[in-house]
């Protein structure tokens, strides 16, 4: 479509020529705005053949003319080249040069035999009929040429319109399957000769309603008027591209790209194409590029594009900042610039097939998080993260490498720093006795574990990463009785924003109980959330002592009483005792009565040595060790035993002969074997047996002596197991 301005399309349209003849007349339909190159040439006049009826004809008017000149011989003489003229004309008809000769050469000596004196022969008496002769035959000829020329000229028209009949149809179909929209119009007026139909559905204009208009209409009034195009540009360009902004039938807007030339015939072919969605796609394409840009610019790591031989070709703002340079004087350097000191974290050296860049061109893969330092000659130090990706190209080679920098340098101090902070907490928490801690309570989430010294694994039985791991406390390892306690002096502190401090039983490992004293301050933070500060000390040990020091001030009262009673028993017992003594001294040796006065003096000595051992646990009566030997003890006893046990115990004893004597106090190693006794006699309500056994041990001190009492009874509970070792304890 032409672009015209304002001027053009306000021309007159009188003297205009209609537009299918001027595209005819001027051959510019043929072109329909193609090259040149593509148009053919005219094709050459067939040679076609005389027609039967050509050579018919002169047979024929030769046969009728010499018929004419035999006959009416004298009514001819005056005109003798008549009757041959007539044959020819009629033979010039149909404008061939075979049968006009045809016909000359059988009516002309025809007239010289029957009309040119002397009659009868062919030769020629008069000299003035040779004259006509030669005037007859060369207006003859001249008459055939003539003939001969319209016909050929006839015949190269209708070739001619043959081929520009066929040269019309190929290029409309061409112009019309074409995919651009192509538009040819007089360039003085703009007036629009011809348009294709993809110009049609491209405008949405009809062919009536766009042929033979101004083409100002299809363009936008305000951006023609702004800046029109005049036609001396075309004429000057070979083809004039411009971009405009074109107007549908419906008023809806496009963006075109207009190819605008002069045809032979000096009018202008234009091919429309349709950019918006180029345009889109560029407006696009810039936004996205403007999206990069400010990406790279506001980008917090630094971005550097390296080439395979190792110089730079980019780098953004940042990568200025990380490394202290100008973009024109890092891309003015490579990769290895000795001024940048390759250095692993530490200081240390930094391998050069270790560099990012080295192994991406090495390898050809990616590379993710390398982590070294870069030192300047100054000393100083930047910590870096490195990124890096080939760029290929369509061969498949590398052709750069990109690159994202990292700066983590304060990030690697504040860690050092940090590290060292911690390093010191450690030091001072592992030298106080407990397990410094932080519980951190948030109103959503509960309580959770934020910190946790090294003790945590000897106190608490589990290592600090194991409870910063679980998050929240396990309360299933607080004592079920003392719980409730701790949740509600918690939640009270908590409440009251006040410290907390509670002693409590933990279990540390299965069945192991220890206890705790917990105490915290806590610190609450601007989301509400409260830190509480605090400290778990091992008391398990000091409640031991606690109770030993208690059940020692009842041992002492209990051994005041039992000195007491001690001493007013063993006066009784010196009565009996006595009394025993004489009456057995009274019973000759043969008297029956004298076994059981024995057995009441045995029984008093035993309930001497019972007095013996109240005197001990009041710290009155000192323990006379003796040596004891412990086959002989068992041996001495067994028959006492063997009263004490009744019918429904069995007892048995195996002694080892090896087991000697021991220093011991006989009275006390008795009365336990005594107790022992009875107590499984008590735990054999139905009978069972009593082993009793003594052995050599060996020690880590030495060697040593045992005596094993067991039973076949129902044995103890744990509660009755925790007392056995308390002196005057029973179950009964």
């Amino acid at each position: 479509m032409p672009d015209v301005s304002p001027t053009d399309a306000q021309r007159p349209a009188t003297g205009r020529r209609s537009p299918e003849r001027g595209l005819r007349a001027s051959g510019a339909f043929r072109a329909a705005g193609l090259a040149g190159d593509l148009r053919p040439a005219a094709p050459p006049v067939p040679r076609q053949p005389t027609p039967p009826g050509a050579w018919l004809t002169a047979v024929g008017a030769s046969g009728l003319a010499i018929w004419l000149m035999a006959t009416w011989g004298p009514f001819f003489a005056k005109n003798a080249f008549v009757p041959a003229a007539l044959a020819i004309v009629l033979t010039l008809i149909w404008g061939r040069w075979g049968p006009n000769l045809l016909a000359i050469a059988l009516t002309v000596p025809a007239t010289l035999w029957y009309l040119v004196e002397p009659i009868g022969s062919f030769a020629v008496s008069d000299g003035g009929a040779l004259v006509r002769l030669a005037i007859t035959l060369g207006m003859i000829l001249f008459g055939a040429y003539i003939a001969w020329k319209l016909r050929r000229t006839e015949s190269e028209a209708r070739a001619r319109e043959e081929w520009l009949l066929q040269s019309e149809q190929r290029y409309r179909m061409l112009l019309e399957q074409a995919s651009d929209a192509i538009v040819v119009a007089e360039p003085a007026t703009g007036t629009v000769l011809l348009a294709n139909s993809r110009m049609h559905e491209l405008l949405g204009y009809g062919r009536d309603e766009m042929v033979g208009r101004s083409g100002a209409i299809f363009f936008d009034a305000e951006e023609l008027r702004a800046a029109p195009i005049r036609w001396a540009e075309v004429e000057r360009a070979k083809v004039l591209v411009t971009e405009r902004t074109l107007v549908r039938k419906d008023g809806s807007r496009f963006h075109a790209e207009l190819a605008s030339r002069l045809t032979d015939d000096g009018l202008v072919q234009t091919i429309v194409r349709d950019i918006s969605e180029r345009r889109a796609a560029e407006r696009q394409l810039r936004a996205e590029r403007d999206l990069l840009d400010g990406i790279l610019e506001t980008s917090t790591a630094a971005i550097v594009v390296i080439e395979p031989a190792g110089r730079i070709l980019f780098a953004n703002r940042r990568a200025e900042e990380i490394l202290g340079l100008s973009r024109a004087q890092i891309t003015e350097r490579d990769y290895s610039a000795p001024e940048w000191r390759h250095t692993a974290y530490d200081g240390g050296p930094w391998p050069d097939e270790q560099q990012p860049f080295r192994r991406v061109i090495s390898t050809g893969e990616p590379v993710f998080d390398v982590r070294h330092a870069i030192e300047w000659p100054d000393g100083t130090r930047r910590y870096l993260s490195v990124n890096g990706i080939p760029l290929r190209s369509a061969d498949g080679g590398i052709r750069a490498v990109v690159f994202t920098v990292d700066d983590l340098t304060e990030e690697v101090l504040a860690q050092r720093a940090l590290q060292a902070s911690q390093e010191r907490l450690e030091q001072v928490t592992a030298a106080m006795p407990g397990v410094v801690f932080q519980l951190r309570w948030e109103p959503e989430g509960g309580y959770r574990w934020t910190y946790v010294s090294r003790r945590a694994a000897e106190i608490l039985g589990r290592t600090p990463d194991q409870l910063l791991a679980q998050g929240e406390p396990d309360w299933r390892r607080v004592h079920p009785d003392d719980l409730p306690a701790v949740r509600d002096t918690m939640q009270a502190a908590l409440a009251q924003f006040a410290a907390w401090s509670l002693e409590f039983r933990t279990e540390r490992a299965p069945g192991e109980w220890r206890w705790l004293r917990g105490s915290a301050i806590p610190q609450r933070d601007p989301g509400g959330a409260v830190t509480w500060n605090g400290i778990f000390l091992d008391v398990t040990d000091q409640k031991r002592l606690e109770e030993n020091f208690l059940q020692a001030q009842k041992m002492e009262s209990l051994g005041r009483l039992a000195g007491g009673v001690a001493h007013d028993f063993n006066n009784i017992l010196t009565v009996i005792r006595g009394n025993a003594e004489m009456l057995l001294a009274a019973l000759g040796e043969g008297d029956l009565r004298r076994e059981e006065a024995q057995e009441v003096v045995r029984a008093a000595e035993r309930a001497s040595a019972l007095t013996r051992q109240l005197l001990l646990l009041s710290r009155k009566q000192v323990v006379a060790p003796a040596e004891v030997a412990l086959n002989a003890l068992v041996g001495g006893i067994e028959r006492m035993l063997h009263r004490v046990l009744g019918e429904d115990v069995t007892l048995v004893t195996r002694l080892d002969p090896a087991v000697g004597a021991v220093r011991a106090d006989l009275s006390q190693l008795e009365q336990v074997l005594l107790n022992l006794a009875v107590n499984a006699r008590a735990a054999m309500p139905e009978g069972g047996t009593l082993p009793i056994r003594t052995e050599r041990v060996a020690r880590a001190g030495g060697e040593a002596a045992a005596i094993i009492v067991t039973d076949t009874g129902v044995g103890m509970d744990a509660t009755t197991a925790a007392h056995i070792f308390e002196p005057f304890f029973t179950t009964k």
